[in-house]
């Protein structure tokens, strides 16, 4: 089901006729969720009911957290990663972002990284990162 954040905001306030404010929208939006799953309104864990806050692999309801791929529970986690990290054979050398050796993980924001040790923010393990910076030259010709 898409419904825009205008669409929520008027049903919310009562109203059709509305130009939120982006304050309002946004309170709206954090306030007013949906189960990505059964789609019942306001649920109360991250996008899903309590009904359906559980493993994606396993089902379990024990140990549980979010991530870029859904809930999991720590050990069907940890099975993922190990799964990524024998799978991964990309390159790592003169890429536009940082990516993980072991895993793959591209970090989005490796311009705030300093050169040295890293540790991936997916799969924990460490490694070297080094910035590799080109220098390029332009030339006109002087009045």
């Amino acid at each position: 089901m898409n419904v825009s954040v205008h669409q929520v905001a008027a049903d919310v306030l009562g109203t059709n006729a509305i130009t939120p404010s982006a304050t309002l929208v946004e309170h709206i939006v954090m306030t007013h969720r949906t189960c990505e799953i059964c789609g019942s309104e306001n649920p109360q864990n991250w996008k899903r009911c309590q009904s359906h806050f559980r493993c994606d692999d396993c089902e379990t309801r024990d140990n549980l957290c979010t991530y870029r791929e859904g809930v999991l529970c720590d050990p069907c986690y940890q099975n993922r990663v190990e799964k990524r990290i024998a799978e991964f054979t990309g390159e790592c050398d003169y890429t536009c972002e940082i990516i993980c050796p072991h895993c793959g993980y591209e970090s989005g924001d490796s311009w705030e990284a300093t050169e040295g040790e890293q540790q991936c923010n997916d799969c924990d393990r460490k490694f070297e990162m080094t910035r590799n910076t080109e220098v390029t030259y332009s030339t006109s010709k002087s009045s």
